[in-house]
């Protein structure tokens, strides 16, 4: 029986139930909302984050005086969100890959080949 708790590790004909009838998806929306609504708020304070985005956004105005250009694909740092967390949290992704091409303009797409993960993770602390 698909998804019994005597049935791990899941056998293969479970495996294709679960990409059949879409468990996949609704497992992992029900994981990410879960995240979203009891672990980002701890994590991420709405003060500290406005901060960091306004730091990032003063570092990226300094920089691109001198040239005159600040780089980035032209995406709009102003993204609307139902959540307010989320909508800085995009501004935050955006301001760090400001000065590459990659443009993000949210988190499915723009996440999917690795890249931005790549830029995040090796983004200097400074």
């Amino acid at each position: 029986m698909p998804g019994s708790a005597a049935a791990w590790p899941p056998r293969p004909p479970d495996l294709a139930c679960w990409r059949r009838c879409r468990c996949r998806e609704r497992t992992l929306a029900l994981l990410w909302a879960l995240a979203l609504h009891l672990q980002l708020p701890p994590l991420l304070p709405l003060p500290t984050m406005r901060a960091e985005l306004e730091r990032l956004l003063a570092t990226a105005r300094r920089q691109a005086a001198p040239g005159g250009q600040a780089g980035g694909a032209g995406a709009p740092l102003a993204v609307y969100l139902a959540d307010e967390r989320l909508s800085l949290l995009m501004e935050w992704v955006q301001a760090v890959c400001l000065h590459t091409d990659v443009s993000v303009a949210n988190f499915t797409t723009c996440f999917a080949d690795g890249r931005v993960l790549c830029l995040l993770v090796s983004a200097p602390a400074t």
